[in-house]
């Protein structure tokens, strides 16, 4: 009976560690024209410095605001970064355009 709790418990631990690492679901963005977003993200840093600032994110997208910028900013560090654009793309299904 203890091996089958500590199964069951082991069990849970993998399914939250799992769900925890899967990427944002639309709801979770919240942002309703997410297809008027759909850019490669090296068109909107101009610098090439990996991460996209508000006034970059601005510049590219003028009607933009700065609810979206910080729902795709999902570490909080007033930057987007390649990965963060890529997990907001997934989330919307959004495809590479040429």
């Amino acid at each position: 009976m203890k091996v089958l709790t500590l199964i069951g418990i082991f069990v849970l631990i993998l399914a939250a560690a799992a769900m925890a690492a899967s990427p944002q679901k639309q709801a979770a963005y919240n942002i309703p024209d997410a297809k008027s977003y759909n850019t490669h993200f090296g068109n909107m840093d101009p610098n090439k410095d990996g991460k996209v600032t508000w006034q970059e994110f601005k510049a590219h997208f003028p009607k933009a605001d700065e609810k979206t910028f910080a729902a795709i900013d999902l570490n909080k560090d007033d930057a987007i970064d390649h990965d963060e654009w890529h997990q907001f793309k997934e989330a919307y299904d959004l495809k590479h355009k040429d």
